[in-house]
């Protein structure tokens, strides 16, 4: 397999641009705080030199352009290590900002490694009670303190009916003044549903809790299984402040003018990403990323139709 280097040139994003120093570059974290040197021969997790900056430069294009908000990733299904969250902070660092989903509410572990990697925010999976999201929200300020960590965001996804039948019990919640964001996640929503995240009853739960959290003062997203064929219902019926692919995470405002366009542009990042990660030998997980890569090249050519 090819080495990851489709993105465009782009030989104006100059190191000041870009806000990474090569000492910066060559020490990240690993799941122990520690910092490491990654050297060429250990394949993408070395995105170093030439290849990172083709990645920021289209980053940097995907935010101009397309819609782009900031990214995602985490350790959940996500299935992300530390290393491959501090390349993902490597590289859209000073363009956009990274928001990290945790393995579970009280993820101790992650919070503190996401808080020395230099994330944006941290959302917690699976919320499904107001219990559940008390202990989420006094564990991420106990570390944040711990840490001295300011300005970090906290957000939640509701993603099962579970949790959307709990939604007012789970707002009214004190620590719930903390959050910064919502998320409507459609996949684990339709599954503990037994429906398909398009059908019309997982769209009126999303719309629900979109148009709740908003007037709670939230920033409200929608995600899961996101494709052009329903981007625009998505954006016209739900309108949220923004939908999430996997690792992207786009403005509805921003792209409302083309937004297949836009998804689809930031799906092919995606893509690509996962591309490259899967071209690492060194990497053990490289089996999946290439499933994840094959995944969403069959949804986007699946939807290929709807492309413009």
């Amino acid at each position: 397999m090819q080495p990851f280097l489709s993105c465009s040139d782009s030989s104006t994003f100059d190191s000041a641009s870009r806000g990474i120093t090569d000492s910066e570059r060559s020490g990240r974290i690993d799941s122990d705080g520690h910092k490491i040197t990654l050297t060429a021969r250990e394949g993408p997790m070395s995105l170093v030199g030439e290849m990172i900056d083709r990645l920021r430069a289209r980053l940097f294009i995907l935010r101009e352009d397309f819609g782009l908000r900031s990214m995602k990733t985490g350790t959940e299904v996500e299935d992300m290590s530390f290393a491959e969250i501090s390349l993902l902070r490597e590289i859209s660092g000073g363009i956009v900002p990274l928001y990290v989903k945790i393995g579970g509410p009280e993820a101790r572990n992650d919070i503190r490694n996401l808080i020395r990697i230099g994330v944006d925010g941290i959302i917690a999976p699976m919320v499904e009670s107001p219990y559940s999201l008390k202990n989420f929200m006094a564990t991420f300020e106990e570390i944040c303190t711990e840490r001295s960590a300011a300005g970090i965001e906290a957000g939640i996804n509701l993603e099962t009916i579970t949790g959307y039948r709990q939604m007012h019990e789970i707002l009214a919640e004190p620590l719930a003044a903390g959050l910064h964001q919502v998320t409507a996640a459609r996949t684990d929503l339709s599954g503990s549903m037994g429906l398909h995240p398009d059908d019309d009853r997982v769209l009126a739960i999303c719309e629900d809790i979109v148009q709740t959290c908003r007037a709670q003062g939230l920033v409200t997203s929608v995600g899961g299984a996101i494709h052009p064929g329903i981007i625009e219902t998505l954006i016209e019926r739900i309108a949220s402040d923004r939908v999430n692919t996997r690792h992207m995470v786009l403005s509805c405002r921003d792209m409302a003018r083309d937004p297949k366009r836009s998804l689809v542009e930031n799906l092919r990042f995606e893509i690509d990403l996962y591309r490259a990660l899967g071209s690492d030998p060194f990497n053990e997980k490289r089996d999946l990323h290439l499933k994840r890569y094959e995944v969403l090249s069959e949804r986007l050519q699946k939807h290929a139709h709807f492309i413009g």
